[in-house]
């Protein structure tokens, strides 16, 4: 009776039995009306608390169902409710219990939907399956409709828990917000499971990094190159069961390809590697191959095995020369992508190209987006006329072709974004861009470095006492950013890509100065400070350097720190009978820091949205095994261990040789400053003591 009088409104009221004649007292009619509003009141809210309570117990139900969940995944290939290849058409495999059940409708009957048939609200699309997720228990809860639906052969099972979503909970699929329920991502596909629900709301336990590397062939190209050395140490000690690593290298120098990896594979940077797993050698593959040449240079027989079982390529070489002829850069840095995507295009397996670019390919722009921009002219179109061209005319068209680059190689790093873009339209392809790529800041161990590239040989020629001056700007941003960051973001962004599958390529911008900013101001006194307590070995000077930009300043600096005293220590070497060996090093100086002064007097601006959304993509485990997050890094103790880097792994100096090194840099300071003072007593004795002013002054002095 009360539903009755709720629905009914006054009319039923007014004619229900219960109800008061019309010539009754009017304070009985009000408490009989009263008494009703009370029982509609109970009634409303016994409804609404039995609604709250069934939520209740849906989620609750979800949330049993997810920790019931196993926590690896399914050795075997033929698990339960496995089909391989995705559905098509109307035909449909659900798992339950275990057990798989096909069902195909008869000829004119309408199709059922999957979701129809577990007893969940239909839904225009649903989410993607992907290989790279955890397995689920079999079987489904008939409260929340938790599932266990199928994916395709190369991968175990999808866990879809659809629950009831607020605002929280809703997220976009690809690279959106994330909500977390007792610590596992939640996911999100097209549209939700419920009515009230505007976004499909799928509760879904993502593999970690290394699980995603278990059982995986990864080719990797640079490996002999510093980024590469990095990379290929990390992934086989923080992805050990990741199946071969195969690398591509080119014989050098009279080695062979074994004997360079074997050499980079003794050196220290795999000690850390080499106590953990003393075999890690046995996964590393070496193939000899010329990424200029056709078809790579492969044999026939390796190129199919490759084709065959390659699942993820990391394509790291590239030369690194600012000073690089056109013809050349395009060689080692256009076309050796091109050829390689080529082959990526015809392998069975591959899953991810990775693309390590640089973050100052469009260096000609203040403000760059993580997007590829296209280029001023068609680099294929380039490629054919450079066949054609003599050297004479390709170094004529240079300056006209890079514009406003300062250089050959970020104009051809820019070219071969775009080729990965075009060539790679098929392909699942992402691409890293570094900015100045540095020491590492923890892996393997700080401070490890091993070239003289960029700044690492001015810090070097800094501490030795030979760079005094340089051309720069104290308020720009010097970009570093740690080769250790660069190597654990590669990582991540191959697996992200190779979970989700975006449908654009990923572009990530790996940079420091937007969200951990470094000055070359502070970089030039934590170097001088650093090697001032920790000196290099036979200095040539006192550390010192003076940053300016100031053109004419600039060019008197360099005359007096650096050419004159070059100079007349060239004669001290010839007088005592060695060969003079300064200028050269001068000269070799100037050259370097000509091409690097571009890039300390300017500032950029990177956007890093992949970059942070891709750090919250990772679990609490994967955030400190591949740590990226710049903000956490101390820059005056990353300089320090630079600074000692250098001197312990590039110029292979002892820690045991300070004290001779400290006693010898005070000898240069007492040295200086017997210097100075005899040349301000010459000073006073040549110009003042006998000018006129100085009579007048000592007549003074006389008369009193």
């Amino acid at each position: 009776m009360a539903s009755k009088a709720l629905r009914g409104g006054a009319t039923p009221i007014s004619n229900s039995p219960t109800a008061p004649a019309p010539h009754m007292g009017t304070a009985r009619g009000l408490r009989a009306v009263a008494a009703l509003a009370g029982v509609t009141l109970s009634v409303s809210l016994a409804v609404l608390g039995r609604g709250v309570l069934r939520r209740g117990l849906r989620m609750e139900a979800a949330s049993q169902a997810v920790r019931r969940l196993p926590r690896r995944r399914p050795s075997s290939p033929s698990a339960p409710g496995r089909r391989a290849g995705r559905r098509r058409g109307p035909r449909a495999t659900v798992a339950s219990g275990g057990a798989e059940r096909t069902e195909r409708p008869s000829s004119g009957a309408a199709t059922p939907r999957p979701s129809e048939a577990l007893g969940v609200a239909p839904s225009r699309r649903q989410p993607p399956a992907s290989s790279s997720l955890r397995a689920a228990e079999p079987g489904a809860n008939r409260r929340t409709g938790a599932v266990c639906a199928t994916t395709n052969g190369s991968g175990p099972f999808r866990t879809t828990v659809p629950v009831r979503c607020g605002p929280r909970e809703r997220a976009l699929r690809n690279g959106g917000e994330r909500a977390s329920r007792r610590g596992l991502p939640l996911r999100t596909a097209d549209r939700c499971f419920h009515k009230n629900c505007g976004s499909a709301c799928s509760l879904v336990i993502m593999v970690s990094i290394p699980e995603y590397y278990e059982g995986k062939n990864v080719l990797l190209t640079g490996a002999t190159g510093f980024m590469g050395k990095v990379l290929l140490e990390k992934l086989l000690r923080s992805c050990p069961k990741v199946k071969a690593v195969y690398v591509l290298v080119r014989p050098k120098a009279g080695q062979t390809p074994e004997a360079r990896i074997e050499e980079i594979t003794s050196c220290k940077l795999f000690d850390r590697l080499r106590e953990e797993q003393p075999d890690f050698k046995e996964k590393i593959i070496v193939i000899t191959s010329e990424l200029t040449q056709p078809e790579l240079d492969l044999s026939n027989p390796v190129k199919e095995k490759l084709i065959e079982c390659i699942n993820i390529i990391f394509h790291c070489a590239a030369t690194v020369r600012f000073n690089e002829t056109l013809r050349d850069a395009v060689q080692l840095n256009v076309l050796s992508t091109k050829q390689l995507l080529s082959l990526a295009q015809q392998m069975t397996n591959l899953e991810v190209f990775m693309h390590v670019s640089t973050a100052y390919a469009y260096c000609n722009r203040k403000h760059i987006e993580e997007i590829v921009y296209p280029p001023p002219v068609d680099p294929k179109k380039l490629m054919d006329s450079l066949e054609w061209m003599d050297d004479s005319l390709v170094n004529d068209i240079t300056p006209k072709l890079i514009g406003d680059r300062p250089n050959t190689y970020t104009y051809t790093k820019a070219l071969a974004e775009y080729v990965v873009q075009q060539e790679g339209a098929r392909l699942n392809t992402a691409i890293i861009r570094p900015s100045i790529v540095g020491a590492s800041w923890k892996e393997p161990f700080p401070g490890w470095i091993d070239n003289f590239n960029g700044p690492s040989g001015l810090f070097i020629a800094a501490g030795k006492g030979i760079l005094r001056t340089m051309r720069a700007s104290n308020g720009a941003v010097a970009d570093l950013v740690p080769v250790d960051v660069v190597v654990n973001m590669t990582l991540a962004a191959a697996w992200y890509s190779g979970v989700n599958r975006p449908r654009n390529i990923m572009v990530y911008n790996c940079t420091t100065g937007g969200t951990n900013p470094f000055h070359w101001s502070e970089v030039e006194y934590h170097v001088i400070s650093t090697f001032k307590r920790n000196p290099l070995e036979q200095a040539f000077r006192r550390p010192n350097v003076n940053l300016t930009s100031n053109h004419l300043l600039y060019h008197y600096w360099i005359a007096v720190s650096h050419k004159a005293p070059a100079f007349l220590y060239d004669i001290y070497l010839r007088i005592t009978g060695r060969s003079p060996r300064m200028m050269k090093t001068i000269t070799r100086l100037h050259k370097a820091m000509v091409f690097l002064e571009y890039f300390t007097s300017n500032s950029w601006i990177w956007n890093t949205e992949n970059m942070t959304m891709l750090m919250n993509q990772l679990s609490p485990e994967d955030k400190k095994t591949f740590n990226f997050d710049v903000r956490q890094l101390h820059w005056a103790e990353y300089m320090e261990n630079y600074c000692m880097g250098t001197k312990k792994y590039v110029l292979n100096e002892e820690m045991s040789g300070l004290p001779a090194a400290r006693k010898h840099l005070n000898k240069l300071r007492n040295i200086r400053y017997g210097f100075n003072t005899i040349l301000v007593i010459l000073i006073w004795r040549i110009f003042i003591a006998r000018s006129q002013m100085a009579r007048n002054i000592w007549k003074l002095d006389s008369l009193y």
